[in-house]
């Protein structure tokens, strides 16, 4: 079974995709921050993360970068609403740092899920 880490500051998207990942028979791990996040990590390697872009503790441009020092093949989705400036600037961030793939806030789910599966069968 695949193994899904999602990171988001927002209850409400963890619960979102939470939901959504485990109905296509994921497992499913959620945490609220980065910190949180490399802890979980250090547990129970995940075969994809989804994580927010912007949060509080540590953005996940940060975060992608440290886990993918400890594993380097690591799939990334980054997510964003944008915050003040606009999803597409973090997200062309991300993208340049590595991400696998970027879905802008709010998330097509058709998208979503199409896009964690290709991730996950590369």
């Amino acid at each position: 079974m695949t193994n899904i880490l999602v990171i988001d500051d927002d209850p409400q998207i963890r619960m979102m995709l939470s939901e959504l990942l485990k109905r296509e028979n994921y497992k499913v791990r959620v945490v609220s921050s980065g910190l949180e996040a490399l802890k979980q990590f250090s547990r129970e390697k995940p075969d994809l993360v989804i994580t927010d872009v912007v949060m509080p503790d540590m953005d996940g441009l940060e975060l992608m970068l440290r886990l993918r020092k400890q594993q380097p093949d690591l799939k990334v989705l980054a997510i964003s609403g944008g915050a003040r400036i606009g999803p597409e600037s973090y997200l062309k961030l991300a993208d340049g740092l590595g991400a696998d793939a970027t879905i802008a806030k709010p998330m097509d789910v058709v998208k979503l899920l199409d896009t964690v599966k290709e991730l996950v069968a590369a």
